[in-house]
């Protein structure tokens, strides 16, 4: 660390990031802002992971495409368990259960 090259790259490098109140090192950018997270990898990874899911993110509600007086069950099967889902004809729910069948006919796989 003697050379005088180094000593100059290195001082520079630590008046810009003094410059941009760089708090300190790991500095992490995610989309052109801080990260304030935690710097382990599942934490970046799941960060990364929700910043790409916004490519898959409906930005409206879906159009009504049920009847509002009917009742429907969707049945889901996982490895674990299947489970019925039932939805009663009541005004309040109609939204959701058609925020529920949407993705199944637009062939999300959120």
């Amino acid at each position: 660390m003697n050379s005088e090259a180094i000593v100059k790259k290195v001082q520079l490098a630590w008046e810009q990031n003094y410059a941009v109140r760089m708090p300190g090192t790991p500095f992490i950018v995610v989309n052109g802002m801080p990260y304030n997270g935690r710097n382990d990898s599942a934490n970046l990874s799941a960060t990364i992971n929700m910043i790409l899911m916004e490519r898959i993110q409906f930005n409206d509600c879906p159009p009504m495409s049920i009847a509002p007086n009917k009742q429907y069950v969707a049945v889901l099967h996982t490895e674990k368990v299947i489970s019925a889902l039932n939805s009663l004809p009541i005004k309040p729910r109609w939204l959701s259960i058609a925020s529920f069948f949407w993705p199944a006919r637009v062939g999300s796989t959120v």
